[in-house]
């Protein structure tokens, strides 16, 4: 398992050394457009409709759009994002301690192990427990990937931290919040039987009852295929690496010739 990168889990005066491992694997099966015809998997280019010609990166820059479609250039200090002048890359930052039920689901963004280092096994293990014990979870502020980002720790089955970054509240698109503000007329008795309904429904959350069947019967097919798919070929090789491979040949070659001359 790849670290994501090593810093410390701070709260109060004590800091723990922590690594930060992404913690689900990304459900998406990523697939390929690809050339029917000779089984060459496609490139994309940046075109600029504008001067009618593919741009190359070196002629490309970042910039905002409008709402009006004008765009804003930016450049070097522009793109950085502006951190609390206290903030560290590395640092995550307990602020506060809430009960979980606090915390809307709806924040809730991608989830991290936090593992001790050298060092900060004790101290983690103290939070851990203390956590677990009062059944609280702990509100932080970290900076990910350059931005900064509000964080949730949380102790798991007693044993290990994790961390869920987190939205913040702005971020929410409030217009759904009134999707639920109908006028319908709803009798007693359907009422009651919806309730019963939920009621029959309702059993402890077990994780492994609810398995990606879909993505697993995907994935089989896809097995299953790649015995009869054929091997490839030059022409599936992208040309920069075929033109290496011609000069490692050539050198080769070379190299051999000497050594015959020799």
């Amino acid at each position: 398992m790849h670290s994501m990168f090593q810093g410390t889990l701070g709260f109060g005066l004590v800091s723990i050394p922590v690594q930060v491992f992404k913690a689900m694997d990304d459900e998406h099966i990523a697939l390929h457009w690809m050339h029917t015809a000779c089984l060459s998997r496609i490139r994309y280019q940046k075109f600029c409709p504008r001067c009618q010609r593919v741009v190359e990166s070196d002629e490309l820059s970042k910039a905002y759009q409008l709402a009006d479609g004008r765009l804003v250039p930016l450049e070097g200090d522009h793109l950085a994002w502006s951190l609390p002048a206290d903030a560290e890359k590395r640092n995550i930052g307990i602020v506060a301690f809430h009960r979980l039920d606090d915390v809307d689901p709806i924040l809730y963004r991608a989830a991290y192990w936090l593992k001790p280092t050298a060092g900060g096994s004790k101290a983690y293990r103290l939070l851990l427990d203390a956590m677990d014990a009062s059944g609280l979870i702990a509100v932080a502020q970290m900076v990910l990937r350059t931005k900064p980002s509000l964080a949730l720790v949380r102790p798991i089955e007693g044993t290990s931290l994790v961390l869920h970054a987190l939205y913040y509240p702005e971020s929410l698109r409030s217009e759904g919040l009134q999707f639920g503000r109908i006028e319908a007329r709803i009798a007693p008795k359907e009422q009651e039987l919806a309730l019963q309904l939920v009621n029959q429904m309702t059993q402890p959350f077990d994780p492994e009852a609810y398995p990606n069947e879909a993505g697993h019967a995907f994935l089989k097919r896809i097995r299953a295929l790649a015995e009869t798919a054929p091997p490839p070929t030059a022409q599936s090789v992208p040309a920069d690496l075929l033109a290496l491979m011609e000069r490692l040949k050539a050198s080769l070659e070379e190299t051999d010739a000497s050594a015959g001359r020799g």
